[in-house]
């Protein structure tokens, strides 16, 4: 497969629910206080891009490629996908935040026209195993 290019530029909680908890400070993964209130995740300014990184298939025998790196507040992934042998590479993170009163997450992506997969554990635990989930989204060029 040819090379591909994944752009993360912001990644966002969406609209919450209504709380009685305080609003939160600037920076902080606190509860909304109101409805419309989002909470900024990742903005690759700064040192936002310094935990994430990269895994491919090779922890499984295969010979794919991913590369990262953060600009501009962007995040760049980049690679080439070898689908004999595994199949994959992606950019992770271990980032801890309560989203539990949000209703969803909104990616800013630029992926060449390609489809890709969001995946956020939760840390629930089923036999000994987490549980994340996962979803395809379409990029644009």
């Amino acid at each position: 497969m040819p090379a591909a290019a994944l752009v993360l530029t912001v990644l966002l909680g969406a609209c919450a629910t209504a709380s009685t908890d305080p609003a939160p400070t600037s920076g902080s993964a606190s509860r909304p206080s109101t409805p419309d209130t989002t909470m900024t995740l990742f903005d690759f300014d700064g040192t936002d891009g310094a935990d994430w990184f990269v895994v491919n298939d090779g922890v499984m025998g295969g010979d794919s490629q991913g590369d990262l790196e953060v600009a501009d507040g962007t995040l760049r992934f980049t690679g080439t996908l070898v689908t004999a042998g595994g199949g994959f590479t992606s950019a992770r993170v271990e980032h801890g935040a309560d989203l539990s009163l949000y209703s969803g997450l909104e990616v800013r992506v630029r992926g060449g026209g390609r489809t890709f997969e969001l995946e956020v554990n939760d840390a629930t635990r089923n036999r000994r195993r987490e549980v994340s989930r996962r979803a395809p989204f379409p990029t644009t060029e």
